[in-house]
């Protein structure tokens, strides 16, 4: 059996310095300890990758994960890497935060799971949840403190209600009296979050009970014509706070349904003024929206993602098509670029899957 701790520091080195996968940089230190050590001195930048849709009826607990290429618009199609995670098989994704994603089991039950440090952490049940928000979809749930969670990390519940919940509470939390969010995010010491119909609160989740205000400001963003669903999320970009809109058509052929994003419309809240103010450019950033919790990324000569960029995995097609596992979803994924005002897919890839696990992004810093 060949010796691996013995390859000599400086190839180690070289090796390491073109690795431009996480997966394979999370490979390359789990040979050994000497591999590790070189494995420090070169860090990997923060690297994007797409966890596949997987369907119920697999027998693998192996998942797919799709890497971007230099290019960065199109997903490499020979760039699929394989984990095994047994403790994942058979669940249901259902959001992401850095290495940590959250899962739902076939029991029901609910977990936060750090994808590569294999660290675990209990949900309260979907069960747990009042009976008209249990009885609907989840859409979506959005972890805050996503870094540090011994940080009093919370989890926001996404569905035609909204509900909270920390590791090892019993129970999921409803907010009353606000219906349709469509995103989450903790800035600056405050829980936001976007509804629908475009009102904008602010929520006091160590109140007892929690509860809900309005954050009154001025819709002069533009909506869009031509198309019949907007879908709305909020990011922290350079310490401001954005809305992004992202406008969309349902198309069907060959049987499969499939919802087509046309544009992005991007705006930035003037807290001096109680407004949403256009923004036509991200400078250095891309945007990373989906089933995850919605991250700004600094872009740089060294990723392998595009500057001023808009990726997306369209991530609320469950409430237009529900769990029936007859009807084959097409999910849009793709970039929108800001300049050119254009959508590109993903390469000709298209990832079609049953409507169980969908395609996630995971925005991973190895070295954090």
């Amino acid at each position: 059996m060949a010796d691996w701790s013995g390859i000599p520091e400086e190839l180690l080195s070289l090796i390491c310095q073109r690795l431009d996968s996480f997966v394979d940089y999370l490979q390359f230190k789990v040979v050994c300890k000497s591999w590790r050590c070189v494995s420090y001195n070169y860090p990997l930048l923060q690297l994007p990758l797409l966890m596949l849709p997987q369907e119920n009826t697999s027998s693998t607990s192996h998942r797919s994960f799709l890497g971007l290429t230099r290019g960065g618009e199109e997903l490499d199609k020979t760039k699929v890497y394989e984990l095994d995670l047994p403790e994942i098989h058979r669940h249901r994704c259902v959001g992401a935060a850095g290495n940590w994603i959250v899962t739902v089991d076939m029991e029901l039950d609910m977990h936060i799971f750090n994808l590569f440090s294999k660290v675990h952490m209990n949900l309260p049940p979907q069960s747990t949840f009042n009976t008209e928000f249990r009885d609907l979809k989840l859409n979506k749930v959005v972890l805050t403190y996503p870094k540090d969670l011994s940080e009093d990390c919370i989890a926001v519940a996404l569905s035609k209600h909204i509900a909270i919940a920390r590791p090892g509470d019993k129970t999921w939390t409803t907010i009353q009296n606000i219906s349709f969010v469509m995103d989450v995010i903790y800035f600056k010491d405050k829980l936001y979050g976007i509804c629908a119909n475009r009102k904008l609160y602010i929520f006091y989740i160590k109140s007892d009970p929690p509860k809900a205000s309005e954050v009154h400001v001025s819709n002069s963003v533009c909506v869009g014509g031509g198309v019949t669903d907007v879908n709305r999320y909020l990011v922290e970009w350079s310490g401001e706070l954005l809305q992004v809109l992202q406008h969309e058509s349902r198309k069907e052929g060959g049987g499969i349904k499939k919802l087509c994003t046309n544009a992005f419309d991007v705006s930035k809240l003037d807290f001096s003024y109680n407004k949403w103010c256009p923004v036509k450019s991200l400078g250095q950033h891309a945007l990373f929206l989906g089933f995850n919790t919605s991250v700004s990324v600094l872009a740089s000569a060294e990723t392998i993602f595009k500057r001023n960029c808009i990726y997306f995995v369209e991530d609320h097609r469950m409430q237009y098509y529900g769990t029936n596992a007859d009807i084959e979803i097409s999910f849009d994924i793709g970039v929108f670029n800001l300049e050119d005002k254009k959508v590109r897919p993903f390469s000709t890839n298209t990832i079609s899957a049953f409507p169980f696990s969908p395609p996630v992004w995971i925005i991973s810093k190895l070295n954090s």
